[in-house]
């Protein structure tokens, strides 16, 4: 298994998880993760959160990244978009324990979060569980 350090993530939102998604990465750099920035690029970008879903699966599907992060509004139209790639299995969360559990039993390897929906886990902190949680097969 590899150490959270040595995941390559892609990551992408759309404008709506922009701000969230600067968030995620600021705590990647200082985490030391390697990861690559699917867009969007500004906050007013108005690319579509599928198209962005779509790009990030794809990149995780291909086998070039290992985990996906997606963050757009409510964490619902991602996780459709992605889980239609094959090789995907996403799932949307804004919760710790179901991010860790994601992982742990079913093996997800992209989180979609919403980023218009606080259930007072940070966004940083579902992914700090979400990258260090191992699957027990």
């Amino acid at each position: 298994m590899l150490s959270m350090r040595k995941l390559r993530i892609a990551i992408g939102s759309d404008k709506d998880g922009y701000a969230t998604k600067r968030a995620i990465m600021e705590y990647l750099d200082r985490e030391e993760c390697v990861y690559t920035d699917f867009g969007v690029n500004m906050a007013d970008d108005g690319i579509s959160s599928s198209v962005i879903a779509d790009y990030v699966a794809r990149a995780v599907s291909s086998g070039e990244y290992e985990r996906g992060i997606i963050i757009d509004r409510f964490g619902i139209i991602t996780t459709m978009a992605a889980n239609r790639v094959e090789g995907v299995r996403a799932v949307s969360t804004v919760l710790m324990p179901v991010a860790e559990k994601s992982v742990e039993y079913y093996n997800a390897n992209t989180l979609c979060i919403a980023a218009d929906i606080n259930m007072g886990d940070k966004p940083e902190d579902i992914v700090n569980i979400w990258l260090k949680a191992k699957f027990r097969k």
